[in-house]
Parts: structure tokens; sequence; C-alpha cells
């Protein structure tokens, strides 16, 4: 599972660079929390500092997360929902026109992690079309005082490159052999 998945990612991440501009972040991606502390807090007659440690809102959204969670959860069927939607005709999205006819059928995800922005960020896969990859970035509300999450929306979903060498049936293969992916 692992080994086909990473030839995907990998393709999908070389597909990826030709002819775009590159902007670089100094993001902390490898799942660690992100911690507000402050500092100089200072009691009426002692020279205490206190410290307090406040939780980021993706600290929030993906508290406890495991591997199932990343396999479904709400951020992918608000995506299921918007397509159905966009393929209906109740929405319009002009940079899908060209793939609406995808749209309309079921799609796998690729990749799916923490967006920097808030949310997720996820690479998916139609079925009916497995070398065409999108980018999808999906954001949901969240209180921070009862950490609670509120209305999940689809911000974009792009067109992002070619992965050539995955034709249908190899994709077929792989979600027989792993059935934790699920097609949506």
């Amino acid at each position: 599972m692992k080994r086909a998945w990473c030839f995907i990612l990998a393709s999908i991440l070389l597909c990826s660079c030709g002819g775009k501009k590159n902007v670089d972040y100094n993001v902390n991606n490898d799942g660690a929390s992100t911690e507000v502390t402050a500092h100089d807090t200072v009691a009426a007659d002692t020279a205490e500092v206190s410290d307090t440690t406040k939780k980021s809102l993706n600290d929030i959204r993906f508290a406890g997360w495991t591997e199932k969670e990343w396999l479904d959860n709400e951020y992918i069927r608000t995506l299921r929902r918007y397509l159905d939607d966009y393929s209906k005709g109740k929405i319009e999205y002009e940079a899908l026109n060209p793939y609406r006819h995808l749209t309309k059928g079921q799609f796998v995800v690729g990749q799916i992690e923490p967006f920097m922005l808030g949310g997720v960020f996820m690479y998916i896969m139609f079925v009916d079309d497995p070398e065409k990859v999108f980018t999808v970035c999906v954001y949901s509300e969240v209180n921070s005082e009862t950490e609670e999450i509120g209305k999940h929306e689809v911000r974009s979903i792009e067109y992002q490159s070619e992965v050539p060498g995955m034709p249908k049936e190899l994709l077929q293969q792989i979600m027989k052999e792993h059935p934790e992916q699920k097609v949506w």
C-alpha cells in the first residue's frame, strides 16, 4: 500500500513542479503542534513569568485524528457534496468547466493534510481519469473558545497536473488491495 501511494505521490509532486512559479514558505509540515506562548506577565509584587499556551485552529480541528479520520471526514464529504452540486449546475466554478464530465464520477484522495491557512489540502484523482490530479482546499470554521468545528466550505479546486502511466486499471487494483481507501 505505502509503496503504491508513494509512487502516486512522487509522480504528482514531479508533475506539479513543471512550468509554475514556486513560492517557498517556512512551514512545519510534520504535524507538530503550533504553540503561542505569552511572556512577561508580571504579578503585582513578584517577578514571576506566566506561560500561557494557546492551541492553533488546526490543532483544534485535528486533535486526536487517526488514519481512520484522515480517510473519512467531513472535509471530504463537503467536497463530494460540492462536486455533486457543481455537476448539477447548482453552483458555478469556471476553473472546473473543462472537467465537468469528471465531477459527476467518483474520486479518490491521494493525499490529505492540514492546510496552513486552515482546514485541509488534498490531492484527488477521479476514477474515470486518474491521470488528472486536482488540488483542493476545504476550510472549516472553528470557535476557539468552545473548540467546536463549524461550517465546512470548499475554497478552491484546481486542475494540477497529469500523472502519466496511471491508468484506470492500476488505480482500481490499488483500491482493491487497500479497501481502507474510500472511493467518494
